[in-house]
């Protein structure tokens, strides 16, 4: 089901955050962001993300990805916390 997919297009200075066409509708969000490395698009569950991100103390957070089939790592970019999420990425 489509409902809890998020895909992360990551872009050099943003990140583009859409959700797939459902009976719901669709959405894109931009977000101002530091990436590095190339460009490159993922799918995570979006309940996941939202557990890992509630974890933390902090606002702003680091995913680190080598590709789209490989776990994205997402922790407090602050490192502050000593919590880290290990998230499994959906297919595209």
């Amino acid at each position: 089901e489509n409902n809890n997919r998020l895909i992360f297009n990551f872009k050099k200075e943003e990140i583009v955050i859409t959700t797939p066409a459902t009976q719901i509708g669709e959405e894109e969000a931009k977000i101002k962001a530091s990436v590095e490395g190339d460009e490159n698009t993922i799918a995570l569950n979006a309940e996941y993300l939202t557990d890992a991100l509630n974890s933390f103390s902090t606002k702003e957070v680091a995913i680190g990805m080598v590709d789209k089939m490989t776990p994205a790592l997402v922790r407090p970019s602050d490192k502050e916390d000593k919590y880290l999420h290990i998230i499994m990425p959906l297919k595209l």
